[in-house]
C-alpha cells in the first residue's frame, strides 16, 4: 500500500515514490450517450437528464490499448475524473448504477497494467448548463434557477446556446465563475445556511433542510457511491485506488466579495462581459443593464468600452412556488433568491447591502471563505469517504491561486494521508493559446505581494520565464508545508484538462495551442515550424505541451524536494470542442506510439522508486543525458534494515522488503529504479552510466561501483548503491576527504549519490565496437599459441 511519509509518498519498503501521473481524461465531462460535444446546439436540453456516462473516459474494449500505451510511456498514475452528474443526473438520490459498474471495469483495467489512481469529482463553473461541466441539472432547479434562460438573462455564457458555437470566444468560459448562475450555485453550496437561511427543501415527510447541507449531502453521498462500489468489488481499494480529491477547483462564489456594486478585486481573469455581482442580480431578473467589456492580451485583462444587455424581462429564476423536484418542495418568495433575503429591493433595483457577503451584519467580522465555508465542508467529506474506504488519502484541493487551508487537527481536520493537491497554471499561456518566449509573469508571488506592482514580476527570456515558473512551484510547496504540514503535494502542472497527447488528424486539427515563430531551446538552438521530437523545448504550433515546461517542473519537482507534483496531461477518446483534442486509433505499423503527440518531450527517464531522499533531476533531449541525485543516511545494517533517520523535518524510515528486480529475487528497498524509454535507450550497449558519492559537479567527487541491472525490454535499470555491502568499493582520490568521510559515516548526516545515465553517441558506440572487436582478435590470437588450444584443435 502506498503511504504519506512526510512530504513524500513511499511504498511498502519504505522507498519514496515518484508519481508520474496522466490526467483521465477531459472527455469525462460530457455524456457519452447523447454525444453531444460542447460546441453543438442541437437537443442540448433534450440531454439534461436522459444521458449516460458509461464510455467516459473510453470505451472499456479500448482500455487496453490505452492503459498499455500509457505504461509504455512511463505513466504510473492517473487522475481519475468522473462528475456529480455522471453519477446522479436523473434526480436527487437517483444513481446511475450502470455507470459505477463501469467505473469499476476501468478501475481492474488499470491494476491489470500496474496503475494507481485517485479519484477527482470534477467540475468546472459548477455545471455544463453553466458553461462547463460537473453537477446535474436538477441543482439548479431546486435554487430556483432555470437553466433555459441562462444565455438571453446573462446567467451564464455556454458554448452549446452561442450564436457561433464555432468562433466562441477563447478562454471565455472560465468568467462563468463570476456570472450569476455560478456564483449563485457556489455560495449555496458552501454558505447556505449563513448567506440563504430562508432557502431550504422540504421532502415528503415535510422534514426541512437548507440548501447547503441538501446540496453538500447528495454531492458527498453520490461521491460514497462510487466509494461503495469500489470497495464492494474487492482488491481495488489501496492497491489501486488510493484516494479522493474533494472537488475540482472550488469557488467562493459571492463569498467574501467586499462590495457586489463593482466587479470583485478578487476576480483575475476580466474577459468579454464582465458584470459586477449586483449587475448580474439585476440582469438575471430581467433588467437592462450596461455592462464594462474587458479584452484579455499579453499585458494581461484591458477594460474596454461598456455596452447595454437587455434580457427583456427574461429571468433567470422559476417563477413558480413551490419548486417541486421529485419528492421535494422548495418555496421562493420573489424573483430573484436574494432579493428576497434583502440583498437588493426589485422593485426599485436599489441596492441595499453591498457587503452582505463580506462581513457578518452582527459581530462585524470579515468571512473567511477557506476557515468558515471551506474546511467544515472538507471535514465532513473526509469523514464520509473514510466510514467507507479507511486507508483513503484525500487530496485536498483549494481555489485556484488561492493558499491552501490552514489545517487544524483540534478542529477535526486529519492528521493522516492528506495530500495537498493545488492547481498552477501558466496563464499567459493558456489564456492567449501560445507560448511566448518573450516574458511572462511570476503571477503568484506578485499576487501575494511580494512585488511592490505585477510590472515588477514580469520575467523575460526563457531563462526569465522558468525562473518565473520555478518560483510559482517554490511557493505552492512552502505555502503547503505552512499552512497543512508536512505532507506530500500533488497537483497539476499547468492543469492539463486543456491538453491532448494524442491527435486524431493533424492536418484537420483546430490546434488550440500554437505558436506562429520558432521556440528557442535551452542550448540555443532553433527548431524549425515542422519540428516535434528533435530539442528540448518543443514548437507548440505542433502540440499544446511544452517541454521545456514540463522538464523545469520535473527539476523542480525534486531540487525542491516535492516530487509529488508533475505535470499531468491528457488523456481524451472523443472530439472534445472545448479543446479540439482527440485520441487517435492504434494503426497496425506502430501499435503503441501511435498518435502519440510529442513523444520525445512526454516520455521521458525519472526514478520510479528511490531508497532515499531525492535531490535533483534532469534530463536533456537532445543528449539523451539524465541526472539524478539522492541522499540517505549511513546504513548500519544493511541486510535486514535501512535507518533513514535525521535531524532533518523530512525524515524517512523503512525496512528493506524482499521483491524482485528485474529477474532477480533482491532487497527490493536496496534499489533503485529507473524507468528507461526504449525511444532514448534501446538497448544496454547505448547506456553509459557514472555514479559517484557526492555532487558530479565537483570533478574530485569519487566514483563509485555499484551493482547495475538493466532490462531494456522492460524500459527498467536498477542501481544499488556501494552502501548495501559494497562500502569497500569506492575508489579513493586522495585529493578530497571523502574517503575519510565514509569511513567516518557512522556520524555523518547523510551519504548523497549522483547518477548520470547517457546514450553513447554514434561515435563512442564504433569506438567500442572497435574495441570489442580488438579484444576478440587478440583472444584468437593467444589460442593460436596455446598448446592447449592447439591439442584441442
Amino acid at each position: 500500500m502506498l503511504d504519506t511519509n512526510g512530504i513524500y509518498f513511499t511504498d511498502e519498503t519504505g522507498r519514496v515514490v515518484m508519481l508520474r501521473g496522466v490526467n483521465l481524461s477531459g472527455a469525462a465531462k460530457l455524456p457519452f450517450t447523447p454525444n453531444i460535444p460542447s460546441h453543438q446546439k442541437e437537443h442540448f436540453f433534450e440531454s439534461e437528464r436522459n444521458v449516460s456516462f458509461v464510455g467516459r473516459p473510453f470505451p472499456l474494449d479500448e482500455a487496453d490499448q490505452h492503459f498499455e500505451r500509457l505504461k509504455h510511456w512511463g505513466f504510473n498514475f492517473f487522475r481519475f475524473n468522473i462528475t456529480w452528474e455522471a453519477i446522479e443526473h436523473e434526480g436527487p438520490g437517483i444513481y446511475d448504477m450502470e455507470y459505477l459498474d463501469y467505473l469499476v471495469e476501468v478501475l481492474k483495467k488499470a491494476k491489470e497494467y500496474g496503475f494507481r489512481c485517485f479519484i477527482d469529482p470534477h467540475q468546472d463553473v459548477w455545471s455544463r448548463f453553466s458553461g462547463g461541466s460537473g453537477a446535474p441539472s436538477w441543482t439548479f432547479k431546486i435554487a430556483g434557477l432555470n437553466i433555459r434562460n441562462f444565455k438571453e438573462s446573462g446567467a451564464a455564457l455556454v458554448h452549446n446556446l452561442h450564436d457561433d458555437p464555432e468562433n466562441f470566444p477563447r478562454m471565455i468560459w472560465p468568467t462563468n465563475y463570476n456570472k450569476l448562475a455560478c456564483s449563485t450555485m457556489f455560495t449555496l453550496f458552501f454558505g447556505g445556511k449563513v448567506f440563504a437561511p430562508k432557502c431550504e427543501v422540504e421532502n415528503k415527510d415535510g422534514i426541512k433542510v437548507n440548501i447547503q447541507d441538501f446540496l453538500q449531502q447528495h454531492f458527498v453521498d453520490a461521491i460514497a457511491m462510487v466509494a461503495k462500489a469500489v470497495k464492494k468489488e474487492g482488491g481495488l481499494e489501496d492497491s489501486v485506488v488510493l484516494g479522493y480529491d474533494t472537488l475540482n477547483e472550488p469557488h467562493h462564489g459571492f463569498i467574501g466579495v467586499q462590495s457586489i456594486k463593482y466587479v470583485s478585486e478578487l476576480q483575475e481573469l476580466k474577459n468579454g462581459s464582465t458584470p459586477s455581482p449586483f449587475q448580474t442580480m439585476l440582469l438575471g431578473a430581467g433588467f437592462a443593464t450596461y455592462v464594462d467589456a474587458w479584452n484579455f492580451g499579453w499585458a494581461g485583462p484591458q477594460k474596454g468600452k461598456s455596452y447595454l444587455i437587455d434580457p427583456r424581462g427574461t429571468s433567470a429564476w422559476i417563477r413558480e412556488s413551490p419548486i417541486i423536484e421529485g419528492e421535494f418542495k422548495v418555496y421562493h418568495e420573489e424573483n430573484c433568491l436574494w432579493a428576497s433575503h434583502g440583498v437588493w429591493d426589485i422593485a426599485t433595483q436599489e441596492l441595499l447591502k453591498p457587503d452582505y457577503f463580506y462581513k457578518n451584519p452582527f459581530s462585524g467580522k470579515k468571512y473567511d471563505f477557506l476557515h468558515d465555508f471551506f474546511m467544515p465542508f472538507i471535514r465532513k467529506y473526509t469523514i464520509s469517504i473514510r466510514n467507507i474506504h479507511q486507508n483513503a488519502i484525500i487530496f485536498v484541493e483549494p481555489p485556484v491561486n488561492e493558499h491552501p487551508p490552514t489545517w487544524d487537527v483540534t478542529a477535526g481536520d486529519s492528521d493522516k494521508r492528506i495530500v495537498y493537491s493545488p492547481h498552477w497554471y501558466d496563464g499567459l499561456t493558456l489564456v492567449n493559446k501560445s507560448f511566448n518566449t518573450w516574458f511572462n509573469v511570476d503571477f503568484l508571488n506578485a499576487k501575494r505581494g511580494k512585488y511592490l506592482h505585477y510590472a515588477t514580476a514580469v520575467k523575460f527570456g526563457i531563462s526569465g520565464i522558468n525562473t518565473a515558473f520555478r518560483n510559482q512551484l517554490e511557493l505552492i510547496k512552502s505555502e503547503g508545508i505552512s499552512h497543512i504540514g508536512e505532507f506530500p503535494c500533488w497537483g497539476d502542472g499547468w492543469n492539463g484538462e486543456d491538453l491532448s497527447i494524442f491527435c486524431k488528424d493533424e492536418q484537420r486539427m483546430s490546434y488550440s495551442v500554437s505558436n506562429k515563430s520558432t521556440v528557442a531551446v535551452s542550448d540555443h538552438e532553433e527548431l524549425p515550424r515542422s519540428s516535434m521530437e528533435t530539442a528540448d523545448t518543443i514548437q507548440l504550433v505542433d502540440s499544446p505541451i511544452h517541454s521545456n515546461f514540463i522538464a523545469n517542473i520535473e527539476n523542480e519537482v525534486v531540487t525542491l524536494r516535492t516530487n509529488e507534483i508533475c505535470p499531468k496531461l491528457e488523456l481524451s477518446s472523443s472530439l472534445n470542442s472545448d479543446d479540439n483534442n482527440t485520441i487517435s486509433k492504434v494503426s497496425p505499423d506502430d501499435r503503441i506510439n501511435s498518435g502519440g503527440r510529442v513523444l520525445a518531450a512526454i516520455v521521458r527517464p525519472y526514478p520510479i522508486y528511490i531508497p532515499g531522499r531525492p535531490l535533483s533531476l534532469h534530463f536533456k533531449m537532445s543528449e539523451a543525458y539524465l541526472y539524478f541525485s539522492y541522499e540517505h543516511d549511513f546504513i548500519s545494517n544493511c541486510s535486514t534494515e535501512a535507518s533513514f533517520v535525521t535531524d532533518e523535518p523530512h525524515s524517512l524510515k523503512f525496512n528493506v522488503g524482499k521483491g524482485k528486480i528485474g529477474n532477480h529475487d533482491q532487497n527490493a528497498g536496496e534499489w533503485l529504479e529507473f524507468f528507461l524509454p526504449r525511444q532514448y535507450f534501446s538497448n544496454e550497449e547505448e547506456i553509459d552510466t557514472f555514479v559517484a558519492h557526492g555532487d558530479t559537479s565537483l570533478l574530485t567527487a569519487p566514483h563509485e561501483e555499484g551493482e547495475w541491472i538493466f532490462n531494456c525490454k522492460q524500459q527498467r535499470a536498477y542501481y544499488r548503491c556501494s552502501c548495501y555491502g559494497n562500502k569497500n568499493k569506492v575508489e579513493e582520490n586522495t585529493s578530497t576527504n571523502f574517503t575519510s568521510r565514509l569511513t567516518t559515516s557512522v556520524i555523518s548526516p547523510a551519504i548523497m549519490h549522483s547518477i548520470i545515465i547517457r546514450k553513447r553517441s554514434k561515435d563512442e558506440l564504433k569506438a567500442l565496437e572497435i574495441s570489442r572487436n580488438l579484444i576478440k582478435s587478440r583472444r584468437k590470437r593467444r589460442r593460436g599459441f596455446c598448446p592447449d588450444a592447439c591439442t584441442l584443435q
